[in-house]
């Protein structure tokens, strides 16, 4: 089976971090720490890398996305690029969980959210068992930089036979820390 060139990015945490993956082995990553701005940044640096390593989008055969859980808005960022770009260049897209990344044959996953949460998913073998849940009693496992992560459980995952796989979606362990707002919506008039 032939390895696509699969462009990988993870938007979930304080970062944003993208690497370009050709016959199974990185091209190119870059990740740069940041609380926010992944939504103005993430585009302007998949740009940057293609052009460093003279990929275009012809090229690209598989886009492969971090699907959290970790912050809210940066989770929305990073699944709805993805889901775009596929959409309008005619590629599959797979979402990659920060507890695929961190699961090495353990039974449990232990990854960062926000506020120094620990969200943990139980394994049997490689699939998860149950839904994710917060503990605050465990560490978690530290996931430096995602991307070239991501896109190589992608590439297994193609080599394995998924080669249409479902639209990735958020995944989120809890609800958001917006609260609606106190006053009524202003009326609209026909």
């Amino acid at each position: 089976m032939t390895h696509p060139t699969i462009l990988a990015f993870d938007t979930s945490g304080p970062h944003c971090a993208v690497t370009l993956l050709r016959a199974g082995k990185p091209l190119v990553t870059q990740h740069e720490a940041m609380k926010r701005g992944q939504a103005e940044r993430l585009f302007p640096l998949i740009e940057e890398i293609m052009m460093q390593e003279g990929v275009t989008w012809a090229d690209i055969g598989l886009i492969a996305v971090g699907i959290g859980p970790g912050n809210f808005t940066g989770i929305r960022i990073g699944v709805s690029a993805a889901r775009g770009m596929g959409l309008a260049r005619k590629i599959p897209v797979m979402g990659v969980s920060q507890f695929q990344i961190v699961h090495s044959g353990n039974q449990r996953a232990i990854v960062a959210g926000p506020r120094d949460i620990a969200y943990v998913q139980e394994f049997e073998g490689q699939n998860p068992i149950g839904t994710p849940f917060i503990s605050e009693n465990e560490q978690p496992d530290p996931v430096p930089d995602p991307a070239p992560k991501i896109a190589k459980i992608a590439l297994g995952r193609w080599q394995s036979g998924e080669t249409t796989p479902e639209r990735p979606a958020p995944l989120y362990v809890k609800a958001a820390d917006a609260a609606p707002p106190r006053e009524a919506a202003p009326v609209i008039l026909p």
